[in-house]
C-alpha cells in the first residue's frame, strides 16, 4: 500500500483481506487521503441487504481502528490470524460466464478454492449443456453472483489469489472473514 496512513488504518481494522488501490478520481477513498486523510472502503455483504454478522464484525473493526489510535485504550488491536494485501492485478480476477444460463454454485463467499476445481457450472433450463467455471489458482471467493441467472460476460464471482500461507491457516482451520 503506497499511503501509510491508508494502509495503518486498514491494518488496524483487523480483517484478513485488504485490497490495496487508490481509487478512482473522484472516489471518497481517493479524494480523502490526497487530502491527508487516511481512507479506507470496506466491502463486505450482499447488495441492499443488512447482514447482522457482518455489521457485527465492522462495529469489531472500528473498535480496533479506535484501539489503534488511542481512542478506546481500553480495547486491543485485533489480529485476523492470518492476512494478506492483494496490491496487483494479477492476484484477483472477476471470473465472467463464457455462456448464459442456470448458475450452480458449489461454493460461497469466503471459500477457499484450489487451482482446477469447479466452482461452478452453467446449464440450460434443462441441464442438457452444462458449462463449467474452474479456479485459475488458489484462492478466495470475495464475491459472489446472488442471481442465478447469467448471460455471457456477466461476472460470477470475484477471485483473489492467496499464498500457501495464507491456505495452510485457512486449511488448518482459522477460516475467512471479509
Amino acid at each position: 500500500m503506497d499511503d501509510e496512513g491508508a494502509a495503518r488504518l486498514a491494518r488496524a481494522f483487523g480483517t484478513n483481506l485488504i485490497m490495496a488501490g487508490e481509487g478512482s478520481s473522484g472516489m471518497l477513498r481517493r479524494e480523502a487521503t490526497d487530502e491527508g486523510i487516511p481512507t479506507i472502503t470496506l466491502e463486505m455483504g450482499e447488495a441492499h441487504r443488512f447482514e447482522r454478522e457482518l455489521i457485527d464484525h465492522a462495529l469489531e473493526g472500528v473498535r480496533s481502528v479506535f484501539a489503534e489510535y488511542g481512542i478506546y485504550q481500553q480495547e486491543t488491536v485485533r489480529w485476523p490470524g492470518w492476512r494478506t494485501v492483494i496490491g496487483d492485478w494479477s492476484e484477483k480476477t472477476w471470473l465472467r460466464a463464457d455462456s448464459g444460463g442456470i448458475v450452480e454454485m458449489y461454493y460461497e463467499q469466503g471459500e477457499l478454492v484450489h487451482e482446477g476445481e469447479v466452482i461452478c457450472r452453467i446449464t440450460n433450463p434443462f441441464k442438457s449443456d452444462a458449462t463449467v467455471v474452474k479456479a485459475p489458482f488458489t484462492g478466495l471467493l470475495v464475491g459472489v453472483l446472488e442471481n442465478p441467472v447469467v448471460y455471457p460476460g456477466n461476472p460470477l464471482c470475484h477471485f483473489i489469489k492467496i499464498e500457501e500461507t495464507q491456505e495452510r491457516i485457512i486449511e488448518a482451520g482459522s477460516g475467512a472473514h471479509g
